[in-house]
């Protein structure tokens, strides 16, 4: 199975939880965390479908990848969306 800290959950929770902090409307808060959340789900499903394969071939690689390589690949798309999120707010108050 898949262990809690993998399903994503935790990821859905801290990239919603920094998007309340910030003004906003509620249309694009519901916009930005249903295309946030879609995202860190696609993503992370593609994680885990890598991490198989890299598991049944047996690769070196599998550790890192799964340890690092995913990590900062989804924390770095998060921050992205963080980014454009805060900078539409910043545009709408001037």
């Amino acid at each position: 199975g898949i262990a809690d800290g993998c399903n994503g959950l935790e990821l859905y929770i801290l990239y919603i939880g920094f998007l309340v902090c910030f003004p906003h409307t509620t249309k694009k808060l519901f916009v930005f965390a249903i295309t946030g959340i879609a995202t860190i789900f696609i993503l992370n499903t593609i994680r885990s479908y890598v991490i198989t394969l890299l598991n049944i071939n047996g690769s070196s690689v599998s550790e890192v990848a799964h340890h690092y390589i995913f990590k900062i690949i989804i924390y770095g798309v998060m921050f992205l969306l963080w980014v454009k999120y805060t900078r539409l707010n910043e545009k709408n108050e001037h």
